[in-house]
């Protein structure tokens, strides 16, 4: 329709006009339409990048904790084996007390023996 269809009061507005001719056109959409459209996209995008973001920050927290649980793991076998060590250590040290203590009692069993077998020098 046009303007020269309408009275003098009737006359449509610029944007009454378009969607006058909207409807009598085929169904190309209007730059109304086209807007909502790419708003829908855009939001629809920004939605679907925000899940991808949401995905990503939840594979690194994944990586991150299979790390600290490895390095807790090897902590814990490195203390397992510090403690295994430590106590080595100490039966090491027992032992070595046993020997210097066997080796003193067999010198003072020897000095004892040969002052019983020797003459008394010296004693009246």
């Amino acid at each position: 329709m046009s303007q020269e269809n309408h009275t003098e009061g009737e006359r449509l507005q610029p944007t009454e006009m378009n969607k006058e001719s909207d409807q009598n056109s085929p169904s190309w959409p209007s730059s109304e339409e086209n807007r909502e459209t790419r708003k829908k996209e855009k939001r629809k995008r920004a939605k679907e990048e925000g899940w991808a973001v949401v995905e990503s920050i939840q594979w690194v927290a994944k990586v991150i904790l299979r790390v600290e649980q490895a390095r807790m793991e090897a902590m814990r076998g490195v203390e397992k084996i510090r403690a295994e060590a430590e106590a080595r250590k100490g039966e090491m040290d027992l032992k070595r007390t046993e020997i210097i203590a066997n080796t003193q009692l067999q010198i003072a069993k020897l000095l004892a023996r040969r002052s019983e077998k020797s003459p008394r020098i010296g004693r009246d």
